[in-house]
């Protein structure tokens, strides 16, 4: 009896040893403790916008003078050098003018010669009555009226003489007044724009009234691209961007920042969105109204001529490592 309980108890151990060591042996293990290294990421954000296309010179071409359009021998694109004729006025007044302002001129020329020789022959009269008081053969009235006859007529040359000049300035502005007539490029390029016909009349007045628009050259543009005061700070001079226009919308257009102004635009509509990894505006959250926004210059190339001034861009900048 003694020796069935002592088989039946070792079997009992055995059966509890192989039952904790399969436990073991199925347990999962502890967990250790390990240590992370935290690596810094970059998260790229880019600026989209929109802007207009202009030429880099733009010149407006006015006239000083009043008049009739009688000729405009180009148009719209013509293509222009300086001082080549855009425009000519009816020159018949501004002839006129000059005429009358030369004849004038003619009189006054006269008329101080005239003067001249008065006051050389009291000057003459008067050396003599000199002469003659001092020898006392003539009462002293006689002397005193012949030094105000040479005074008289001395103040007549002077008078004459400023007759002459302001006769000879307006023979001047009567020839400016006909060269203005006139109207030439000032610079070599393109007429983008004409706000008159022949026939029409412009009127110089207080302001310079506007008959072309000049572009210097359409080879070379700069986009004008509005920033908002939350992008400002991601756009810098020699960025690159992209955009394109209506115009050609499969189209991808280049260019370089070369400036960010630092007056900023008068309550400029939200022109700029952003967004992690240069996300579409419209995934991006807007604040409504206004905000402050900046000018940046965009330099453009246009050796094809497809962009022309006017042009609304949707802008593309290059993303910034934050």
């Amino acid at each position: 009896m003694m020796r069935r309980l002592v088989v039946v108890g070792t079997i009992l151990v055995r059966i509890a040893s192989g039952l904790v060591i399969e436990h073991a042996a199925n347990a999962k293990p502890t967990a250790q403790a390990r240590t992370v290294l935290a690596v810094a990421t970059s998260q790229q954000r880019g600026v989209l916008t929109t802007g207009t296309l202009e030429a880099e010179t733009t010149v407006e071409v006015g006239t000083v003078v009043s008049g009739t359009i009688e000729s405009l021998p180009v148009d719209f694109n013509s293509i222009v050098r300086k001082g080549q004729v855009l425009a000519e006025l009816d020159r018949t007044t501004f002839e006129a003018d000059l005429r009358s302002a030369r004849a004038t001129l003619a009189q006054a020329e006269a008329d101080r010669d005239l003067a001249q020789a008065t006051e050389a022959d009291a000057q003459t009269k008067l050396t003599r009555a000199t002469e003659l008081v001092a020898k006392q053969l003539i009462p002293q009235s006689d002397f005193d009226a012949a030094s105000v006859t040479w005074k008289n007529a001395a103040a007549g040359v002077k008078n004459a003489e400023a007759e002459i000049a302001q006769s000879t300035a307006a023979v001047k502005q009567a020839q400016v007044n006909l060269e203005h007539a006139i109207i030439r490029s000032p610079i070599d390029g393109i007429v983008v724009s004409r706000e008159v016909d022949v026939g029409e009349t412009v009127a110089a007045s207080v302001q310079t009234p506007v008959l072309f628009m000049l572009a210097g050259d359409l080879m070379h543009m700069q986009l004008h691209a509005t920033i908002d005061e939350t992008d400002v700070g991601e756009v810098h001079a020699g960025d690159k961007a992209t955009f394109s226009v209506d115009a050609y919308p499969n189209t991808i257009f280049h260019g370089v920042v070369r400036q960010v102004r630092l007056q900023p635009l008068d309550e400029a509509p939200a022109g700029s969105t952003t967004g992690p990894n240069g996300a579409p505006a419209a995934q991006v959250q807007t604040q409504p109204g206004t905000v402050v926004a900046y000018d940046a210059i965009i330099d453009v190339r246009n050796p094809g001529n497809e962009l022309r001034p006017g042009m609304t861009a949707t802008i593309s900048l290059d993303d910034h490592t934050l």
